[in-house]
């Protein structure tokens, strides 16, 4: 790209605190949503729209490149869109086509030659049609489509606003700001509904776009506090917050709460207050990724917790059929069973079909990526 009308920034060098190695306290939030949904299958807590809450609070944040200055700017080439659908179906498609043969061979509940109805292969494979809990992965693919042209705007909106703002903690509110009416926008006027869980289910994108806004506050707080999150009190603060999150995500139960009162009985926190719940786990991504060696992430630093973090995705498919072939005795029992289960199974998914194939079709991306900023 020439350097005709502007100034041209190296994003893949440039971050916002020195490009971050991997946030292992992002891990424990990730353990902590496949944790609740696996028992809340088990008819445990029944937390599971709680667990959903978290991951569409962390994808969203993620997607939003937190770690990264100016990395929606990339967006600007329609290269990058390629780019991002590419790695997007290369992350999930793998694990995903292995659990839709799992069931089709082992439980019988989706069929090669049925081609209509949620119990057909081929609708599964493109989405159209999903039952059960794939209904989430439906969400998210959905979203991934839309998601190059938000990240599109943003970059527009960034370059905008540099033009007359010097402060990169004010652009980054701004854009937290316009994520945030953009999401309002979608949830008010998007009407569209997706055949998920054998039904009919909003298309919700407003729930991951939460995490972005919590990505571009937390870019502001980098930028304007960069030194706050090594200070002793910010710290205690995270833990803090931290054990009362994990607290909320136990006690808010439908199960604990219904016994206190019976008002509360069939109210599921997670499914009936979705907006709380992404809040609170929007609240702990800002605190986690400012904070420095914490409690919370001396802990999460823990190697099996990235393990089963690494894991999850390929857990969160595959324990809904463990539950049915090993689902006999307490609910306790069948949890602990499916649990230990399906980590080892989706060990070996991930050694055995999606790491191969992601190193046979992944390519590196250019050293450089020089983005325009006028």
């Amino acid at each position: 790209m020439e350097q005709t009308a502007g100034k041209i920034i190296n994003i893949t060098e440039k971050t916002v605190d020195n490009r971050k190695k991997h946030d292992t306290s992002m891990d424990f939030l990730r353990v902590l949503a496949i944790t609740l949904v696996i028992a809340s299958h088990a008819k445990i807590l029944e937390q599971g729209g709680v667990g959903n809450c978290i991951f569409f609070a962390l994808s969203g944040f993620f997607v939003a490149m937190p770690f990264k200055k100016d990395g929606e700017l990339a967006f600007l080439s329609f290269k990058e869109w390629l780019f991002y659908y590419g790695k997007r179906l290369l992350r999930v498609l793998p694990a995903y086509y292995a659990y839709l043969l799992f069931v089709v061979y082992f439980t019988g509940t989706i069929f090669v030659t049925a081609l209509d109805g949620y119990g057909s292969l081929l609708l599964h494979m493109c989405f159209f049609k999903v039952g059960g809990h794939l209904w989430f992965i439906q969400q998210e693919m959905a979203f991934f489509l839309i998601c190059p042209v938000i990240l599109c705007l943003t970059a527009i909106l960034k370059k905008t606003l540099k033009k007359v703002i010097t402060k990169d903690w004010q652009i980054s509110l701004l854009q937290a700001l316009f994520v945030a009416i953009l999401a309002y926008l979608f949830y008010r006027f998007l009407h569209i509904n997706l055949y998920g869980n054998n039904s009919i289910v909003a298309f919700m994108p407003q729930r991951i776009m939460t995490g972005m806004v919590a990505a571009y506050i937390y870019q502001a707080l980098k930028a304007s506090l960069p030194k706050l999150g090594e200070t002793k009190g910010f710290q205690i603060l995270t833990d803090i917050y931290m054990v009362f999150f994990v607290l909320f995500c136990i006690l808010s139960s439908e199960w604990i709460l219904s016994r206190i009162n019976p008002a509360f009985t069939g109210y599921y926190i997670g499914w009936e207050n979705p907006l709380l719940v992404l809040n609170l786990t929007c609240l702990a991504l800002i605190l986690l990724a400012s904070s420095g060696n914490c409690l919370i992430k001396k802990f999460a630093s823990h190697p099996l917790i990235g393990f089963l973090a690494s894991l999850s995705f390929s857990m969160y498919l595959f324990h809904f059929p463990f539950l049915s072939l090993l689902g006999s005795g307490s609910r306790a029992r069948t949890f602990l069973l499916v649990y230990l289960v399906t980590v080892g199974f989706a060990y070996l998914v991930k050694k055995g079909i999606e790491e191969p194939v992601q190193k046979l079709f992944k390519k590196r991306r250019p050293k450089e990526n020089k983005v325009l900023i006028a």
